[in-house]
């Protein structure tokens, strides 16, 4: 598939659409009209520390219906670290490619190998 619609959104806290999204927002955007499966929208958190951050998305994966696989497949959630916390999201594309976006950013396509996420991947979640 062909992911270069969903290049260049915007990064906006708890954003769930087209006009901007945080990085669960994309994830959760992409899952939704390419694969037709449906999220919870977890818009409802509160900016936090690294430890909240990463006790909520800790908690928002035990939430949902996914499973942790070793070999990714298109359309499998990425979850990253960032500064050492469990607080970041991208989607798998496929061909070592993930979608994702930050604050201050918009949205791209980075390679899973980059130097800027190779050490921040923790695994592979497929929804289920």
């Amino acid at each position: 598939m062909n992911y270069a619609e969903y290049v260049g959104i915007p990064f906006k806290d708890a954003g769930r659409s087209r006009d901007g999204c945080d990085c669960w927002g994309l994830v959760r955007l992409v899952l939704q009209e390419r694969f037709g499966k449906t999220l919870p929208a977890f818009d409802d958190y509160e900016k936090s520390t690294r430890d909240e951050s990463e006790r909520q998305v800790a908690m928002g994966l035990k939430k949902l219906n996914v499973e942790r696989v070793e070999t990714p497949q298109e359309g499998d959630i990425a979850l990253m670290r960032i500064r050492g916390a469990l607080s970041h999201v991208g989607l798998y594309l496929g061909g070592g490619e993930i979608l994702h976006t930050m604050r201050g950013t918009y949205s791209v396509i980075e390679s899973a190998s980059s130097y800027r996420l190779c050490t921040r991947i923790e695994g592979y979640y497929r929804v289920c």
